[in-house]
């Protein structure tokens, strides 16, 4: 059987210069092709020799996904280095934990990360620079299929935790299985939203991509809105997901649909629609689907039970839901749904390879090549885990007699979250039980939410107790509500156990309130974006914190990353204290406006038809003004796209400026024009007046007081770029009258370093004498139009980006 690397290796010969990875990072979206993914492998596992690492010696991975996490995974599989990956959303002392377990010899993290105290850690933004000069190793190597890949410890546990061992023969040999389940014959492109700390996503959201030639795309964070916006800008039409992702998605379309007042209508077209061929509910869904990008086929699902509604709904849309079963321990798919077979409600057919078998109880007992042989340095654990070489899952099941397995129950005390993560009750009763207010403690799964009863033994508040009990919890262990017990104690077994069952149907009446968003975490991003350590509730973002326009937007995205929510930029005002954004967090509150970024500018019917209007519209400016164009020769050559800046002295700039340059750049050029002046209502018709700036001259909103909708103007910029269209901005932000430039916003410096391109300095002279701030009507004159030499902008602050731009300009 091959090994990971050697279907990689593969699949870098095959599909070469196809797109492997989108990831957007900033404003900016990167695309990896296979060849440079297997490149970067085959460096990094050089540099593994270089540094001391053998075969069999560890590391540890700490980090949310990147292309970077991927490389980190096959340079392991080259070399023969075990990887021992660690959710992102686990506790600093968890991590602690797992390296004195491992031995690591290295913590491959991020530089945003929680501090660990790990000594010998390598960031993965600082990989591009450390392989730069790294030549691959000519020697391979040996490996097998028998050989140790990976180290996969159960998230969520901090008492005794246990490493599944995974080897290259396990990981392919589900890889296989599934490959033959879901056959894909057509090219794919998968949104990946699963941890690549979690086997589903390696198997199913990886390395069956990879092994079959599709792209997989990386998104900044898991909030709804960047979600969206890459289902629409990738075409994405693959998902591998867990359970509360189609929930929360059928019902953001279900509370669309009673804004509407279509609700009972929508429920009505969703039952009659399973009788429809695909074809059909394709089109009576179109604007659903439209709305998720349009070319959504299916959803690739595990992690926890589905909903047999949630199946039924998306089924119904014309979106396929193939449902399945696994386990860590089976590396990690047992069965699952396919195209061609599926059930509502089952967890499909078991895979090809895979043995199982029902035990006396019932519980689900599996064997086959993708099964561990058991767990880290822990024999006892793994003789407890097998009966007479098979696996004893501690789930409960059936197969009907057509061969498909449903799951009925967990034999096991651990909680499957909604989001696949396996949370231990013993942990999180430690934690409860280590506050001198509680007596005794016992956690629960009440309807999706992990909540808590406890024995009191003293009086106490539950919303503070939850409060300062979540600080100590990672983020799959955090309670959503705290409940004194109603009895003097809970009921027991003869050993004192406490009887969880009775506890659960004791609690199922009863109203769970939201807990609140754990206080320290918000505190920690507030502090860090601040500098400032002595923070309240009451403590105001901007008049206390002195958070600028620019910290407001880094504010906004570490919210996006920590929490997974949207909160509209237009929120953090000079009221908004930290009470006031916590709740806006919790909440959930994302009320931004819609600003008019019109998609239809950019395409290639738009732009021949622009292309005759400027024609028009230029040759109308050449019969009242004279230009003067200086320093065209510093376009020759000029690599598209990159950002013009220059000074602004008239409503000429834009259109002289333009003129000059070459005609194959300014096709694809667009123009940030102020939101405020040509985007909102000015006594015409909003719509038209932004339309037609749009039409004209490729124009899209941009804040120029730094304080609402920036970040969304900075993701459209990054959008335009991506897409190789040139930017024009004014960066003093409005038109100066005086003759004599202006300072630059600080916002300058920012789009030069997030943006990561070259900047092309502008000046432009006498225009204004032309056409006046104040006036209605341009007259005859002479102006120049001067572009300079193409500037890299390598300065970390914004500030001093923005003097050397600005510098730039007065200069020519």
């Amino acid at each position: 059987m091959p090994t990971v690397h050697d279907v990689i290796r593969r699949s870098a010969g095959v599909y070469g210069t196809t797109v492997l990875f989108a990831h957007k990072v900033g404003f900016r979206t990167e695309t990896w092709t296979y060849e440079e993914f297997y490149r970067r492998g085959k460096k990094l596992s050089a540099w593994f020799s270089q540094n001391g690492l053998k075969k069999g010696d560890r590391i540890l991975i700490y980090s949310p996904n990147t292309p970077w996490y991927a490389v980190t995974l096959l340079a392991c599989a080259i070399s023969g280095v075990v990887l021992v990956p660690v959710d992102f959303n686990s506790r600093e002392d968890f991590v602690r934990k797992l390296n004195s377990l491992v031995k690591a010899k290295f913590l491959f993290t991020i530089k945003s990360g929680p501090k660990t105290g790990i000594r010998r850690q390598v960031h993965l933004e600082d990989l591009p620079e450390l392989l730069r000069s790294v030549k691959p190793l000519k020697k391979r190597v040996k490996v097998g299929e028998s050989d140790l890949l990976e180290i996969v410890y159960t998230s969520g546990t901090t008492g005794n935790p246990k490493g599944v061992l995974i080897t290259h023969g396990n990981l392919v040999a589900n890889l296989k299985a599934v490959r033959r389940a879901v056959s894909l014959k057509q090219k794919h492109v998968f949104l990946s939203i699963l941890p690549l700390s979690h086997l589903l996503e390696q198997t199913v959201g990886l390395l069956a991509p990879i092994d079959s030639g599709h792209t997989v795309v990386y998104p900044p964070v898991r909030s709804s809105s960047a979600l969206i916006e890459a289902l629409n800008q990738h075409g994405v039409n693959a998902i591998v997901g867990v359970p509360v992702f189609l929930k929360l998605l059928r019902e953001n379309v279900q509370r669309e649909a009673e804004r509407q007042g279509k609700a009972g209508q929508l429920e009505k077209m969703i039952s009659l629609a399973g009788a429809l061929p695909f074809p059909a509910r394709h089109l009576i869904f179109g604007k659903i689907r439209r709305r998720l990008g349009g070319k959504l086929k299916f959803f690739f699902v595990g992690g926890a039970p589905l909903e047999k509604e949630v199946e039924v709904f998306w089924n119904g849309v014309g979106i396929k839901v193939l449902q399945g079963y696994g386990l860590t321990e089976a590396s990690p798919v047992v069965a699952c749904n396919t195209f061609s077979e599926r059930k509502a409600g089952s967890a499909g057919k078991v895979l090809d390879g895979v043995q199982i078998k029902l035990g006396p109880d019932s519980e689900i007992l599996i064997r086959g090549p993708n099964v561990t042989r058991g767990y880290y340095k822990n024999a006892r654990a793994t003789r407890q885990a097998f009966q007479n070489g098979w696996y004893r899952t501690g789930d409960v099941g059936s197969l009907d007699p057509e061969g498909f397995l449903f799951i009925k129950g967990r034999k096991k005390n651990v909680i499957i979250t909604s989001s696949g993560q396996n949370v231990y009750p013993e942990d999180v009763e430690a934690v409860l039980n280590g506050f001198p207010e509680v007596a005794d403690s016992c956690a629960v799964q009440i309807n999706d939410r992990i909540a808590a009863a406890v024995l009191a033994a003293k009086k106490f508040s539950a919303k503070t107790l939850l409060d300062k009990v979540n600080g100590k919890l990672s983020a799959p262990q955090q309670l959503s509500g705290i409940i004194r017990w109603p009895h003097a104690d809970f009921p027991r077994t003869t050993t004192r156990k406490i009887k969880r069952a009775e506890v659960i149907r004791t609690l199922s009446g009863v109203r769970v309130k939201p807990g609140t968003v754990g206080a320290d975490k918000l505190v920690q991003i507030l502090q860090d974006a601040s500098g400032k350590s002595r923070i309240t509730g009451k403590t105001r973002l901007v008049k206390d914190l002195h958070l600028s326009s620019l910290d407001r937007v880094e504010l906004i995205t570490l919210i996006e990353e920590k929490f997974g929510v949207e909160v509209d930029e237009t929120a953090i005002n000079e009221k908004t204290t930290v009470n006031s954004l916590r709740k806006a967090i919790e909440a959930r509150e994302s009320k931004a406006r819609h600003l008019p970024f019109y998609g239809w500018a950019i395409k290639p019917g738009i732009i021949v038809l622009r292309v005759f209007l400027q024609f028009l519209l230029f040759s109308l400016m050449k019969t009242f003004a004279r230009i003067k164009y200086e320093g065209r020769e510093n376009l020759t050559g000029v690599q598209a796209p990159v950002i013009f800046m220059s000074n602004h002295t008239s409503h000429l700039d834009t259109p002289a400026i333009m003129a000059g340059l070459p005609g194959k750049i300014r096709r694809r050029t667009a123009v940030a024009a102020a939101m405020d002046y040509f985007f909102q209502d000015r006594g015409v018709n909003k719509k038209f007046y932004s339309r037609f700036v749009t039409l004209f001259l490729n124009a899209y909103p941009f804040s120029r007081d730094g304080t609402s909708f920036i970040r969304k103007s900075l993701s459209y910029s990054g959008f335009l770029l991506d897409k190789g269209f040139s930017i024009l901005i004014f960066p003093e932000g409005t038109r100066n009258s005086t003759g004599q430039m202006g300072a630059f916003k600080t916002g300058t410096g920012l789009l030069a370093v997030k943006m990561k391109i070259a900047i092309i300095p502008v000046r432009v002279r006498n225009l204004d004498s032309m056409f006046p701030k104040d006036a209605g009507f341009p007259r005859f004159g002479s102006g120049s139009v001067h572009f300079g030499k193409p500037v890299e902008v390598h300065a970390e602050s914004y500030i001093t980006a923005t003097k050397i731009i600005e510098q730039k300009v007065r200069e020519l």
